[in-house]
C-alpha cells in the first residue's frame, strides 16, 4: 500500500489480481477502486506513523520556510512534537516559537532565536519582538 504524499488520509492497497482499495480517512473505512476477480485477496493498507510524521514535517517546513523568507528571515531548522489523539490520529502537539527553531536575518545572518540566549549574544526579548513584528504580530512591550 501507499500513502498519498499531499493528503495523509488517502491510502491505496492492492488485490492479488489487480483490483485496488482506497481509504480517505486514514484506514477507518475502505472502498473499491477496481474490480476484484473471484479468489482475490486484499493486501493490507500500510500505515506507518513515522512516514506520516515525515509528511507533516515536510509540509510544515514548506509553509514556514516561505512565511519566514517573505519576512526577511531564514528558517535554519526547527523541532516539532507529535502526539496521538484517541490513541490513533497523529496530531501536531507543539507550539512554534523562536525557542523551537533557529531564525537568521537573510541579509545580515544575525541570529534572531534561542541562540541569542545560549551564546550570550543578548537582546533576546528584543530579537523575539523583531521576529513578531516582521510576521505582522505587532506585540506591544509594557
Amino acid at each position: 500500500g501507499i500513502i498519498h504524499p499531499l493528503n495523509d488520509d488517502w491510502m491505496i492497497g492492492s488485490f492479488q489480481f489487480g483490483g485496488k482499495r482506497r481509504t480517505k480517512d486514514g484506514g477507518y473505512t475502505q472502498d473499491g477502486v477496481g474490480n476484484v476477480e473471484n479468489g482475490g485477496w486484499i493486501a493490507p493498507l500500510f500505515y506507518d506513523p513515522i512516514d506520516q510524521m515525515k509528511i507533516y514535517t515536510y509540509k510544515i517546513n514548506d509553509v514556514l520556510s516561505k512565511l519566514f523568507l517573505d519576512s526577511g528571515l531564514t528558517l535554519v531548522d526547527f523541532k516539532v512534537e507529535f502526539g496521538l489523539l484517541d490513541g490513533s490520529q497523529i496530531i501536531l502537539a507543539d507550539e512554534f516559537t523562536p525557542d523551537g527553531c533557529r531564525l537568521w536575518d537573510v541579509e545580515t545572518g544575525k541570529k534572531m532565536d534561542k541562540d541569542r540566549f545560549r551564546e550570550g549574544l543578548g537582546d533576546v526579548v528584543e530579537s523575539y519582538h523583531q521576529v513578531a513584528d516582521r510576521l505582522g504580530m505587532n506585540i506591544k512591550l509594557d
